[in-house]
């Protein structure tokens, strides 16, 4: 039987740590990652059993972005099947994003891409001092919209103009400037740091935590619409099914410099 590729256990406190299962693959993710991270969601925000949620990596990284090979095959795929998976995470991210309990991403490692924008939609971000970043979607001819509106508010746009612009990499202290996390802790105490942010949320009531996330959602525009979301859905089928993506990630699996690289 093969491992799930999103897993969750929750606590007798209900706290449901939910984890990208892919360390093989820096917990990469491809449709199933993406088809799991919204069950989780939608499961936790159902079960009244569950009172927060800690979203975080097996092994040494958060999310390494999106499985380029995996992106490779839906850009070759029908335009349903590529529209279909677009919406599926565009879904993914608004399940998170809007889940009516408090969410902690634990980051460590690499969280790039997809990656970022599941950080940005948790409501607390803790990273350890190792944290690699980048919105490095356009150096593979291909664009973020799935994430795009939890990124600007999380960084605002004059940051996100740039990171999403060149696709820069940059560590846990400027992630910490551009306001995409709340803390940087050590590696070794990124777990007790998480678990001292769960204990001050255990003692707040959950329906009055829930109203306030309901209330700041709202005065943020974080809701989208299905229409919004549709729109941002077919926007990135359409790059990446364009000869741009598909030379991009080509040559990434192929380690060569795509053809527009200037040298």
């Amino acid at each position: 039987m093969t491992e799930q590729a999103v897993t969750t256990e929750i606590d007798g406190r209900g706290v449901a740590t939910v984890r990208i299962n892919r360390a093989e693959r820096a917990n990469a993710y491809d449709g199933a990652v993406i088809d799991g991270l919204y069950e989780a969601a939608n499961r936790a925000a159902a079960e009244d059993v569950v009172r927060i949620v800690v979203l975080r990596g097996t092994g040494k990284h958060f999310c390494g972005g999106a499985d380029l090979a995996f992106l490779k095959e839906m850009g070759a795929a029908t335009e349903a099947r590529n529209r279909e998976f677009s919406i599926r995470t565009t879904g993914a991210i608004r399940a998170l994003n809007e889940l009516p309990k408090p969410t902690i991403a634990a980051v460590s490692g690499a969280c790039y891409g997809g990656g970022m924008g599941m950080a940005a939609a948790c409501d607390i971000a803790i990273g350890a001092d190792n944290c690699a970043f980048g919105l490095t979607e356009v150096r593979f001819g291909i664009v973020w919209s799935p994430i795009a509106h939890v990124i600007d508010v999380a960084i605002g746009t004059r940051e996100t103009r740039r990171y999403a612009l060149s696709g820069e990499r940059f560590g846990a202290a400027e992630g910490l400037r551009i306001g995409l996390l709340h803390e940087v802790v050590a590696a070794e105490a990124l777990d007790a740091r998480v678990e001292a942010v769960v204990e001050t949320l255990l003692a707040n009531g959950p329906k009055a935590m829930a109203a306030a996330k309901s209330l700041v959602l709202d005065l943020a525009g974080l809701r989208m619409s299905d229409g919004t979301l549709d729109g941002i859905a077919e926007e990135a089928a359409y790059m990446r099914a364009q000869p741009e993506a598909k030379e991009g990630l080509s040559a990434f699996l192929e380690k060569r410099p795509p053809a527009w690289a200037v040298q």
